[in-house]
């Protein structure tokens, strides 16, 4: 049984539709056998047709002159037999109850008695008459005018009895309900691998998928696992090795720099030190790019409008201007370390280009909106999905004397990502850039323990 359930996909489905299958005729079989159906005619068929016979062995075995008496005698209220001579009556054939009387009077007539005809009489109203039965008698004939109960449906029977409707109604939701349980243990492994698909940015500690299920699923499960530990050790080893070789450059760079201060030339000393200081901002700049595709920090909710006015002020007391509109509150799930980055990158380009910034928040149906307009130069263009490549540099960012290597929007958008939400670039009127981050709701839920550890600064 165990073998059949973890078999592959096409054995659990047929093994789903026999068991379904199994089950619907288990509850048809316990239905019928609390009906009678032994074979054969009813039972009353067998009276009315031994009741036939009796009569007519009586009209053979006793004198002419006793058959008037004896067709008298045997009739009653539900059992008539009347004698004639010429055509006999003509009755309406059809019904199983015809042929069921038929066979019974067959096997119970006398001998020399011939069965003529089987149906129900004609009516003056149409209506179907009772059952009757014309025998060959000589040169006469008899009727036997049947019991009108015989051949009737019994009292309160219909077609739609309880035990029908029951069957109905029982025999789908059985089906249903062993099918959705089976297809549910069948596919939840799916969803499973799915969810742990979904979080597959988690490099640094990957949650390994469970190994069960199906034949299929179960090789798709361990060929992930397989991936995301290669993955794991890739990326472990590149931030081991980056990390070495940010000590190991700082190093010679931190000498370069006693080195410099000794030079006399004031011009010359000035030029060196703003190439170290380059230097050394293009090395924190690649480290903090490499770091973030690998490490995430973990979803907490915060309260995002408190958020942007603490950046925001905290630009404004630097002597920028910058401004923030929006509602006093929003909470909102998000890794706010990394959101925050994010935000002062963005407002950082634009007030580097002595430009006025607002940092609008906006609460929507399935998430919130945060828009960054400056009026500033802004971005041409043709650059506007360049900027966010790595390492890019457009004519305004070649003369940033900050020495940017083009990674602070490629960062913006890594975050934005990884929060399920999108980042958009456009113009304003008549100058300046509109930045607008769109952030969803609902967040995948990471246990804090699960958090990928960031790498420690080299410096």
């Amino acid at each position: 049984m165990r073998r059949l359930l973890t078999g592959g996909t096409t054995r659990q489905i047929a093994a789903i539709v026999v068991v379904a299958i199994v089950a619907a005729h288990a509850m048809t079989g316990a239905l019928w056998l609390s009906v009678d159906t032994r074979p054969g005619a009813p039972p009353e068929f067998l009276a009315s047709a031994s009741r036939i016979g009796l009569v007519l062995r009586l009209l053979q075995a006793l004198p002419a002159e006793n058959a008037a008496a004896i067709l008298a005698a045997s009739s009653d209220g539900g059992f008539s037999v009347r004698e004639g001579t010429g055509k006999p009556p003509v009755l309406s054939a059809g019904g199983h109850e015809v042929i069921f009387i038929r066979d019974a009077v067959d096997a119970a007539l006398a001998p020399g008695a011939l069965l003529q005809a089987v149906g129900r009489e004609s009516r003056a109203d149409r209506q179907p008459g009772n059952l009757a039965v014309v025998v060959r008698r000589g040169a006469g004939w008899l009727l036997f005018d049947l019991d009108p109960g015989i051949g009737q449906p019994p009292k309160g029977h219909h077609w739609f009895s309880p035990g029908l409707i029951a069957w109905l109604i029982g025999s789908p939701l059985l089906i249903a309900v062993v099918s959705l349980w089976a297809m549910r243990r069948v596919v939840s492994p799916l969803v499973r691998l799915a969810v742990a698909t979904e979080g597959l940015g988690d490099l640094k500690d990957p949650i390994p998928v469970a190994e069960e299920g199906t034949l299929e699923v179960r090789q798709v499960a361990h060929a992930f696992n397989a991936v995301t530990g290669r993955l794991r050790r890739f990326v472990v080893e590149r931030t081991r090795m980056l990390a070495a070789v940010s000590h190991d450059l700082r190093t010679p760079l931190t000498r370069m720099r006693l080195r410099a201060e000794t030079v006399e030339d004031e011009e010359i000393r000035t030029k060196m030190l703003t190439d170290i200081r380059t230097m050394e901002s293009m090395i924190t700049a690649t480290l903090a790019f490499i770091r973030e595709e690998s490490a995430r920090e973990a979803m907490e909710r915060v309260d995002m409008a408190v958020l942007l006015q603490t950046v925001c002020d905290d630009f404004a007391d630097a002597g920028a201007d910058v401004d923030y509109e929006g509602p006093l509150h929003c909470a909102a799930s998000c890794r706010p370390q990394a959101l925050q980055r994010a935000l002062i990158n963005l407002i950082d380009n634009a007030v580097k280009r002595d430009a006025g910034v607002t940092v609008r928040l906006e609460q929507e149906l399935e998430g919130f909106v945060v828009t960054i307009e400056d009026d500033g130069p802004g971005i041409p263009e043709e650059q506007k999905e360049d900027v966010f490549k790595p390492f890019f540099s457009g004519d305004a960012q070649r003369d940033d004397p900050s020495g940017s290597m083009g990674l602070g929007l490629s960062i913006v958008r890594a975050i934005v990502q990884s929060h399920n939400g999108e980042i958009e670039l456009s113009d304003r009127v008549p100058h300046g850039l509109s930045v607008r981050l769109w952030i969803p709701w609902r967040q995948p839920e990471v246990p804090a323990g699960r958090a990928g550890k960031r790498t420690a600064d080299a410096g």
